[in-house]
């Protein structure tokens, strides 16, 4: 099923404008979870998308927004089936550190 098919049963709701922000905030969220979750399936993807369409009907529009509050909900929900994601030190942090000289 594709992302276009997981929404058409929103699109009587929201005008296209919208539609476009909440399926870039869709496509965005599952890409994620992809990665994260252990094991997914269909329903895990109609799921998400109701979660999208319900922070839609709140009146968030900011996609990125949109996106990470549907990847918490849906974290809340998923009950130990996400992966830990491995923290990576920043690129600042990689770079070697001059030594401090004692004395002055």
């Amino acid at each position: 099923m594709d992302d276009a098919f997981v929404l058409e049963q929103f699109r009587d709701e929201f005008d296209p404008e919208t539609l476009k922000v909440l399926a870039r905030a869709f496509d965005l969220a599952w890409r994620y979870l992809q990665r994260v979750l252990t094991r997914s399936n269909e329903s895990d993807r109609e799921r998400l998308a109701e979660i999208v369409m319900q922070i839609g009907r709140s009146g968030e529009l900011k996609t990125i927004r949109v996106a990470n509050r549907a990847v918490d909900i849906f974290s809340e929900e998923a009950h130990g089936r996400l992966r830990r994601a491995r923290v990576e030190k920043p690129q600042s942090e990689l770079k070697s550190r001059i030594p401090l000289q004692g004395g002055a």
